[in-house]
């Protein structure tokens, strides 16, 4: 009996320690991003002036859950008005140390667009990148 409470609280401590850990993540990511640069498989650099312009709010607004039902949250990109097509939204989390996102929007239409688990590879208070499928996402604050 001993054993299994033993076992019941480091369990709770693990899992509160990985959720302590995304939220602290989900605190860093969440706010108003700049694109600066969107660099392709190719390394070739694909960003627009309109890309640049383009905010987007990693808003903690709650979106509908995913069809598994994992919680997540809202991305508002707002564009300025003579930028057709660069707005969007999209949902987003974090989940095994990775930013996941439903969708982007790159170039505008006909543009570039990832969706699923991207890698942070840097992450501060003004600076964070993103990798997905050999393209990279800079932004900052």
């Amino acid at each position: 009996m001993k054993s299994v409470l033993y076992l019941s609280i480091a369990l709770s401590f693990i899992l509160f320690s990985c959720g302590n850990g995304n939220s602290e993540m989900i605190e860093k990511v969440a706010g108003e991003w700049k694109l600066q640069q969107f660099i392709n498989k190719n390394g070739e650099n694909k960003t627009t002036d309109c890309d640049k312009e383009t905010v987007w709010n990693f808003t903690k607004n709650e979106a509908e859950a995913l069809t598994d039902g994992t919680n997540v949250m809202e991305i508002v990109a707002t564009a300025p008005d003579n930028c057709k097509w660069f707005g969007f939204d999209a949902k987003w989390t974090i989940k095994d140390d990775k930013l996941f996102i439903s969708t982007t929007n790159v170039g505008g239409m006909g543009g570039n667009s990832n969706a699923g688990l991207f890698e942070l590879t840097i992450v501060t208070d003004t600076d964070m990148t993103l990798k997905i499928m050999g393209n990279q996402y800079v932004f900052s604050k």
